[in-house]
């Protein structure tokens, strides 16, 4: 069979927005196209075809794709394979000259129209690309952006939560349309509509299971059944996933709906457990591999995330996207009287040391306990909190005993916002001791708020913190050297005060989500616009 390669256009008017269509002699609809003759390119090709068969002049403005069938014989041509390459054009005449031989008419056609009208699905598709593509060229395309997350406000377990809770929030601001789907919470309804902002929870239990691989796998086919309720009511433009445990339903939704897949990475198995050592942790850390393998971009943090992500699944430089977490100050309100809250907490003036994590080896709990006892020999007059739940804490309690620091030490276990906010306050100093951190939200609240973090010197804190200018920095598991950093703070109040300034200068500048949500959504269109122009 013989081969052969033609060119066409989608002609959209440049007034009107309408799109023109042929009528052939045979009842179908179609897009002005022709074969690409010798001595011509593709480009040439369409615009003599366009003006051939539809009298119009036209210009291109940008490349969609192609498309492949097999063409029956005409009185023209033999049986062919054909492709077709296909491009946007804009035209401002309005005056038709068919080609009678071949036509019966030619008209412009709203978009709806035209979509219906088009006898063949390949050519529906192209008008599709085509017709957003305009749109986005012309500023005018709303994105409708699903992301898919395992938590979200109230259900939080880390910062992801949090994370697509202000990201979603704040892309709605920017004119985007964002759909949550998540896990069900206590005492929260299943469907939430806000401008241009929808949350829909599924329920947390479909059957009993057996382990918590098999719960995530179950609460991903309610997410897919949610997800194809949504797109019916409003396609879906960008599937965006946020971590491992969405990986099922970004895939299957990516492939059924034929839509590009996101993902943001906020952390791995890998580095939560400084090594894979169980057939759990190796299993995570493969769904991992495959949800960046199927994603068209890869999110991360920080610069540090992105060289393990690189390395933990191979992936090409240009396929991974930094950009950081951020914070939005209006979530650091209190409605708590933060003077009486002191004198709770430190009922004789003590100075207050705040830790907030989840009590596991990741965050280095331990290593701020362990400080305290060199920490106290120099002051006295100090209160440790340590805020948050997790498997070490009944552990951390027994050390604080043996280690007879537990009249200086406060645990408070999991408290709301509101409580947590009032903390951060109050706070004299926050120390994040962490042994795998890939940025570190919780740090940069404390650092809008003007309070001094002390956090190890590794991960994203080391990209968030430049040592003695906006914060201070230690050695990560060095118990002696931390402890030496909080007296340092304790003593040199000048030079605090300098850091403090620096750091809430630094938040401003760089952390705040509304900045963040603009670098997100330009992504969006930039991979959206990529897609358009990809032959699936």
């Amino acid at each position: 069979m013989k081969k052969a390669l033609a060119s066409g256009g989608v002609i959209i008017n440049k007034r009107s927005k309408e799109i023109f269509l042929l009528k052939k002699k045979n009842g179908n609809w179609v897009l002005p196209k022709g074969h690409v003759e010798e001595g011509e390119n593709p480009e040439e090709t369409a615009i003599r075809e366009v003006k051939e068969e539809t009298g119009l002049n036209v210009k291109i403005i940008d490349y969609i794709g192609k498309t492949h069938y097999f063409a029956p014989a005409t009185e023209k041509h033999p049986e062919e394979e054909k492709t077709v390459i296909w491009f946007l054009m804009e035209t401002e005449e309005e005056h038709i000259k068919v080609e009678e031989d071949t036509f019966l008419e030619g008209r412009f056609f709203n978009f709806r129209e035209a979509y219906n009208f088009l006898t063949f699905d390949q050519e529906r598709e192209i008008l599709r690309r085509a017709y957003d593509l305009y749109l986005i060229r012309n500023k005018e395309k709303k994105l409708h952006i699903l992301m898919l997350t395992w938590e979200y406000p109230p259900r939080i377990v880390g910062g992801l939560s949090r994370h697509v809770y202000d990201l979603s929030k704040h892309l709605a601001k920017q004119n985007i349309k964002v759909s949550v789907i998540t896990c069900e919470a206590p005492d929260t309804p299943f469907e939430e509509h806000f401008d241009n902002l929808s949350i829909y929870r599924v329920p947390e239990k479909l059957i009993d299971s057996y382990n918590f691989i098999s719960w995530i796998y179950l609460l991903n086919i309610s997410m897919i059944v949610k997800a194809m309720e949504v797109n019916k009511k409003e396609p879906i433009d960008i599937i965006h996933s946020h971590d491992w445990l969405t990986t099922f339903s970004a895939y299957t939704l990516k492939h059924t709906l034929k839509k590009p897949l996101i993902s943001t990475i906020h952390a791995t198995e890998y580095g939560r457990n400084q090594g894979i050592y169980t057939d759990e942790q190796r299993f995570i850390h493969n769904v991992e591999w495959w949800l960046t393998y199927e994603s068209w971009k890869v999110i991360v943090c920080s610069l540090n995330m992105k060289e393990e992500v690189k390395h933990l699944f191979s992936l090409p430089e240009d396929k991974i996207i930094v950009l950081p977490n951020g914070i939005d100050t209006e979530n650091l309100r209190t409605t708590i009287d933060v003077e009486e809250l002191r004198k709770i907490y430190a009922p004789n003036g003590e100075k207050i040391i705040l830790f907030i994590g989840r009590m596991h080896p990741q965050k280095g709990a331990e290593y701020l306990l362990r400080s305290i006892p060199i920490v106290l020999q120099k002051f006295q007059n100090v209160k440790f909190i340590f805020v948050g739940t997790g498997p070490q804490l009944n552990s951390l309690i027994e050390e604080s005993k043996y280690l007879g620091i537990n009249e200086r030490v406060i645990f408070t276990g999991f408290i709301d916002d509101n409580l947590r906010n009032a903390l951060l306050n109050i706070a004299d100093i926050c120390v994040f001791p962490s042994i795998y951190e890939p940025f570190g939200i919780v740090a940069l609240e404390a650092m809008a708020l003007g309070k001094p973090v002390i956090a190890s010197n590794l991960g994203g804190f080391a990209e968030i913190i430049e040592d003695g200018k906006d914060g201070i920095l230690f050695e990560p598991r060095n118990v002696q050297n931390l402890a030496e950093k909080i007296i340092w703070a304790l003593t040199n109040e000048d030079h605090i005060q300098i850091i403090k300034n620096n750091a809430i200068k630094k938040v401003k500048e760089k952390y705040l989500w509304e900045k963040i949500a603009e670098e997100t959504k330009n992504l969006y269109f930039k991979v959206y616009t990529e897609y358009l122009k990809t032959d699936w």
